[in-house]
């Protein structure tokens, strides 16, 4: 968008949001989040962002041993509520 746009816009008063991005689970994760429903309950709790940074590194795995593996190390960390890289804060 161009400067000008942007003036225009801001002049006219219009308004213009960024699209929501949507949450997509993978297979395995979907399947463990029916199963377990603890599990859910606390996914449920995080945060949008969270929940998709979760959801986006898992479902970027191409292989399902992959997939499976990476839903394995970041349950633990689903349940006590923390984000996928707040394991490296200092706190």
């Amino acid at each position: 968008m161009s400067n000008k746009t942007t003036i225009d816009n801001k002049k006219t008063g219009r308004k213009i949001t960024p699209a929501k991005k949507q949450l997509i689970l993978s297979a395995e994760f979907k399947n463990a989040l029916a199963k377990d429903a603890k599990m859910r309950k606390a996914f449920e709790l995080l945060t949008p962002f969270k929940q998709r940074e979760y959801a986006d590194h898992i479902r970027s795995g191409k292989l399902e041993k992959t997939r499976s593996s990476r839903l394995k190390k970041v349950t633990p960390m689903i349940y006590r509520g923390i984000g996928l890289n707040e394991k490296y804060k200092k706190s």
